[in-house]
């Protein structure tokens, strides 16, 4: 399985209404087994990130007064990507 985004409005019924993909971008989040090894590892703990740590129990939503945060949050572990990649697998660069 696939861990995968996605991005949704609520109505005004109180439902949650998902919004399509852009066209040239992935819903895709990464393996399963990242929820443990990558998004919920020490090392992106290490970072201070507190989102997508949660990934390790569950599901993440991120409310929208949390949005700025958690864009922050998608940087600093963008900016630490070799640290990442490092701490889910030694033998094998971000890239791979």
């Amino acid at each position: 399985m696939s861990l995968t985004v996605h991005v949704f409005v609520v109505g005004e019924d109180g439902k949650r209404n998902l919004l399509d993909v852009p066209e040239g971008s992935s819903d895709l989040a990464g393996f399963e087994r990242w929820r443990t090894s990558v998004w919920g590892s020490e090392v992106v703990r290490s970072l201070g990130a507190t989102f997508f740590p949660v990934l390790a129990g569950g599901d993440l939503t991120v409310a929208p007064d949390q949005v700025a945060d958690f864009l922050d949050e998608c940087a600093l572990i963008r900016s630490n990507l070799e640290l990442v990649a490092a701490g889910a697998d030694p033998a094998k660069s971000h890239a791979e």
